[in-house]
């Protein structure tokens, strides 16, 4: 499945150095207060370019 493309018909790529990049999806935060801190559970690799990522969310 493809992310929906910006009015322009770009598509952004979301990027996490030295994890990987990936198509954004387009959910946005309307503040940075919405973030909940999480910890990286476990991390499989999926392939050469490919790793599956799992996080927990933690309690404010």
């Amino acid at each position: 499945m493809t992310p929906p493309a910006t009015e322009d018909g770009q598509i952004r790529i979301a990027e996490i150095v030295g994890l990987g990049r990936q198509a954004c999806g387009n959910i946005h935060l309307s503040e940075t207060e919405a973030l909940r801190p999480i910890r990286i559970l476990k991390i499989d690799n999926k392939g050469r370019h490919n790793r599956r990522v799992c996080i927990g969310l933690l309690n404010r």
